[in-house]
């Protein structure tokens, strides 16, 4: 590709710009994820497709999303005796091959032209949460009385159609998405210089974290945590780790005054669940409450899927085919306020973990594919640490990938793609697959 086409590779910088927005109230489809950031994604591929040199590891990884494609196709033919998942998938596994694909070929160019991703990381996250960080604080000032009340819902509806939480959510669909938005944005920091613009930046989205007053978000730092004990076990990450679980702690019972009602209920519900845990008060608890029975028990319902079906995968988009049995058969519990859309077929139901729909839908073959990269690129990560101990951030970054994805299970979620290929970049896993 000729220097002069390289500005093209501005388009993918351009849509990593626009991942605060994520619910546009624009886009006429019932999907409460609408990312705009695809758009310019979309405008990439096609110029590079009829321009540029295109890599050999993404035509690699157009040849897998076809394999993906028939599969589906097949299943749903065959098994099903339906194709409504297989029209689904065209379209979510059709956007992710766009988000691998473009990703594949921005970092492959980055290699070439010999650019490190940490010297453009401070500019691409002051571009990205400017406005997010600006309507994160009107939001807040707005809910405390020192702005008019109708100002927060003024300016949250200019960026999400979901406006409707009364708590700091930014440009997000909710403020669990703003959450993840921020520490995204926190561990991509990590790695670099900051000065005193880095620090401004940090400070508002530690701030704007638990202003947001997702107890999700909160939860996400114990999984955190978890991850890089299980991933990364020694007794100087041990003591970290206990040093992290004190900060989380001090901080949490500090906001504890400044959080809603509705963030309190539910952790303090979660926590006296862990204090007197068993499957009875599991199960009870799951009744109550729906998001929690979405959010827990939907992931276990994936892999028993893939279980009860001798490893096999539903296909693409396909975890709503044996929904209802499963849950009538195994799952009688469930909060039926929270299933009763699913059980009617008017919402498709999803498992709410990547690795449980990668599990239920693409079997034991898919989830050993991914979770094979994955522990490839972990054992590179643990090599690269060792030599260069100042470096472990990048364990830290690697645990919250996945803790990215535990309790998320959207393809199209250019968050982790981004944020995987970027470590893919760094150490140097970005090359043609060797079939022998």
């Amino acid at each position: 590709m000729s220097n002069r086409f390289s500005i093209i590779h501005f388009l993918y910088l351009l849509g990593v710009i626009l991942i605060p927005y994520d619910s546009f109230p624009l886009f006429p489809v019932e999907s409460s994820h609408r990312p705009i950031s695809v758009f310019p994604l979309i405008v990439y591929c096609i110029i590079y497709f009829c321009f540029g040199r295109i890599p050999k590891l993404a035509l690699q990884s157009f040849y897998f999303y076809l394999i993906t494609i028939f599969y589906t196709l097949a299943t749903g033919l065959f098994w099903h005796r339906s194709l409504d998942s297989f029209i689904k998938y065209l379209f979510t596994g059709s956007i992710l091959f766009i988000l691998i694909f473009s990703s594949i070929c921005f970092f492959t160019s980055l290699r070439k032209w010999q650019i490190s991703m940490e010297s453009i990381i401070l500019p691409l996250l002051l571009s990205m949460l400017f406005v997010p960080i600006v309507v994160g604080w009107i939001q807040f000032l707005s809910l405390q009385g020192s702005l008019p009340s109708s100002s927060f819902e003024q300016v949250t509806s200019l960026f999400s159609y979901r406006h409707h939480f009364f708590r700091v959510q930014l440009t997000c669909g909710e403020p669990a998405k703003a959450v993840r938005l921020l520490m995204l944005s926190f561990f991509l920091l990590l790695p670099i210089r900051k000065g005193i613009t880095g620090y401004i930046l940090l400070i508002n989205i530690l701030l704007l974290f638990v202003l947001a007053a997702s107890s999700l978000g909160f939860l996400t730092i114990p999984i955190i945590i978890l991850f890089q004990l299980i991933l990364f076990p020694s007794l100087g990450q041990f003591k970290l780790l206990l040093i992290g679980l004190g900060i989380f702690s001090i901080v949490l019972i500090g906001s504890w005054e400044f959080l809603p009602v509705y963030t309190t209920n539910r952790l303090t519900n979660i926590f006296g669940l862990l204090e007197n845990f068993s499957l009875d008060n599991l199960f009870n608890y799951a009744s109550r409450d729906g998001s929690f029975f979405r959010r827990i028990i939907h992931p276990i319902m994936g892999f028993h899927m893939m279980i009860q079906n001798f490893g096999l995968g539903l296909g693409g988009e396909s975890f709503s085919y044996q929904y209802a049995d499963l849950i009538h058969n195994h799952y009688s519990f469930a909060n039926q306020k929270a299933i009763a859309l699913s059980l009617r077929g008017e919402v498709m139901a999803t498992p709410f973990s990547m690795f449980s729909k990668i599990a239920s839908e693409f079997g034991i073959l898919g989830i050993g594919l991914f979770g094979a990269l994955l522990w490839r690129l972990r054992n590179r990560i643990k090599k690269y640490t060792t030599m260069y101990p100042s470096e472990k951030h990048y364990m830290w970054i690697f645990s919250f990938s996945l803790a990215l994805i535990t309790f998320y299970a959207s393809y199209i979620y250019f968050h982790f793609v981004f944020l995987l290929f970027l470590l893919l970049f760094k150490f140097d896993m970005l090359k043609p697959i060797k079939l022998r």
